[in-house]
C-alpha cells in the first residue's frame, strides 16, 4: 500500500502559514527593551518547526534559508545578543521570504533570488555580531589573595535531552507523533528515511526536561513498544569538589565523576527514612 507524500506536504505548508503568522504577531508584541524569554523562545520555535519540516520534504532552499533565521533567533534567546528594532524587521523580512519561498513549492511563483540573498546576507550579518553587553568592559577591582592550591575538580554530567529511535512505522504514524514530541522541547531531526519511503526508522534528539517515563507514555499510544527505543544525551561540567572532610572521617572517598540524572530525579518516588532499625513507630501524641 502507498501513501501519498503530497497530503503530509500540504498539511506542512498550512503548519508553514500557522507558524509565520504566530512568529510576526509576537514581533510585532514583543517588548524590545525587555523581551520575555517565553516570547523569544516561542519566535525560535515557530522557526525551528518550519525548518525541520522543510528539511523532511525536501525543500532545501526552505531549510537552509530558516537555518539562518534560526541561528540569530537561537543566539538572542540565549541572550548571547541584545534584541534591538533592527533585528525585528530582519525577522519580519525573512518571514516574508519564507512565505515566497514556499508559495514557489505550491506552484504560486518562484520567490525573488535577489530579495532572498539580501535577507539572507542580513541574518548572517547580524548572527555574526558581538553582543554589546559582552563587550561592556568590567570595573576594575582589586587582585584576589594569592591563593596556596587550586580547588579539586569534579565532573557533574546533567541529561539535557533524549535521543529517540522510533521506528520501523509507517510515515502517516509519524505524522501523528511529532507534534505531540515538539511540545516536550526542542526535537530535531538527526536520521530519516529517504523522502520517498512509506515507512522507517527515524532518529530525533529532544533536548528539553522531559523524563523518559513521559515520552515512553506519550508514544506508546501510538507505537509498539518495540519501536521505541530512548537513550540520554547528557553534557558534563566541571563543579569544585567537595572538602575532603566533608564525610567527618565515616566515609572513604567517591569517584570524581558524579551523574546527576534529570530523568531519573523525576521519575524515582523519594524513599521514606526507616530509621535503621533504631526507632519504632510511635503515634503522635
Amino acid at each position: 500500500m502507498s501513501v501519498d507524500i503530497s497530503q503530509f506536504q500540504q498539511v506542512f505548508f498550512e503548519e508553514v502559514a500557522e507558524n509565520l503568522a504566530n512568529m510576526e504577531g509576537l514581533l510585532l508584541g514583543i517588548d524590545i527593551a525587555v523581551p520575555s524569554d517565553d516570547d523569544l523562545n516561542a519566535i525560535f520555535r515557530a522557526a525551528h518547526s518550519i525548518k525541520g519540516g522543510a528539511g523532511m520534504f525536501g525543500l532545501n532552499d526552505v531549510a537552509s534559508f530558516t537555518h539562518e533565521l534560526e541561528t540569530l533567533l537561537d543566539r538572542i534567546r540565549k541572550h548571547d545578543l541584545q534584541l534591538t528594532a533592527g533585528h525585528v524587521d530582519a525577522f519580519l523580512e525573512a518571514g516574508d521570504v519564507i512565505r515566497s519561498l514556499v508559495a514557489g513549492h505550491r506552484g504560486e511563483g518562484a520567490a525573488d533570488p535577489v530579495a532572498v540573498d539580501s535577507s539572507r546576507s542580513r541574518l548572517i550579518e547580524l548572527a555574526g555580531a558581538v553582543s554589546g553587553v559582552a563587550a561592556i568592559a568590567p570595573a576594575p577591582v582589586p587582585a584576589p589573595s594569592p591563593v596556596a592550591t587550586a580547588p579539586k575538580m569534579t565532573v557533574v554530567r546533567n541529561v539535557t535531552g533524549w535521543l529517540l529511535q522510533l521506528g520501523p512505522m509507517p510515515v502517516d504514524l509519524l505524522e501523528r507523533v511529532r507534534p505531540d514530541l515538539e511540545g516536550y522541547g526542542l526535537l530535531e531531526v538527526r536520521e530519516a528515511p529517504d523522502k520517498k519511503a512509506t515507512s522507517g526508522t527515524w532518529t530525533f534528539e529532544l533536548t528539553g526536561m522531559a523524563t523518559e517515563e513521559a515520552l515512553r507514555g506519550e508514544l506508546e499510544f501510538v507505537l509498539p513498544p518495540e519501536a521505541i527505543r530512548i537513550e540520554p544525551v547528557y553534557t558534563e561540567t566541571e563543579v569544585p569538589a567537595p572538602a575532603e572532610d566533608d564525610g567527618f572521617g565515616f566515609f572513604d572517598d567517591e569517584p570524581a565523576v558524579a551523574v546527576a540524572a534529570a530523568s531519573a530525579a523525576a521519575t524515582t518516588p523519594l524513599v521514606e527514612d526507616e530509621g535503621f532499625g533504631f526507632f519504632d513507630d510511635e503515634p503522635m501524641p
